[in-house]
């Protein structure tokens, strides 16, 4: 029996800055092909064409407010905000770590700051819209993808190298 990697530790930085004690929580984009429906002559039924990603967006959340990021927000560069995640995962089983990178690039599309509330514990969270996301496993490339430069890489296959060839 083998029992699933669990995240034991992690760290944030952006803003030029690190986030150790500060941050709680990191939300990785969900990853989804654009497709549209095509059904022609002879087709027995509907099949999904593929066209693409769909826009990706991360999330942060820290015991507080971040004045770091905060200076980021409005940021006149789509791929102006940096954010890179670090994960330790372990295997209770076995003990053996497993580190996760992930890097990204966008803009930081929505701060909220929560409740302040006399005694109570802080909260902000920061939405970036992604143009770059790169996530590594152990020193291995498991996605890149790049939105401005046409780049989609799954576990070292480049997926759309062919066309971004094609009309260069």
């Amino acid at each position: 029996m083998r029992l699933p990697d669990q995240l034991k530790d992690l760290n944030v930085f952006g803003g030029n800055a690190s986030f150790l004690g500060e941050v709680t929580t990191f939300t990785r984009p969900p990853m989804a092909i654009t497709t549209e429906a095509h059904k022609g002559g002879g087709m027995l039924g509907e099949v999904q064409l593929q066209l693409g990603l769909e826009a990706m967006e991360a999330e942060v959340k820290f015991g507080g407010d971040q004045t770091a990021l905060n200076a980021e927000f409005g940021h006149p560069r789509i791929d102006g905000s940096m954010l890179r995640f670090v994960g330790a995962y372990q295997r209770d089983d076995t003990g053996v770590v497993t580190t996760v990178e992930i890097t990204t690039r966008g803009r930081y599309t929505e701060i909220d700051r929560g409740d302040d509330e006399k005694g109570g514990k802080t909260e902000a969270s920061y939405k970036l819209a992604l143009v770059y996301y790169k996530e590594v496993v152990n020193g291995r490339v498991a996605f890149e993808i790049d939105f401005l430069k046409g780049i989609w890489i799954v576990n070292g296959v480049d997926r759309w190298k062919e066309i971004r060839e094609a009309i260069q």
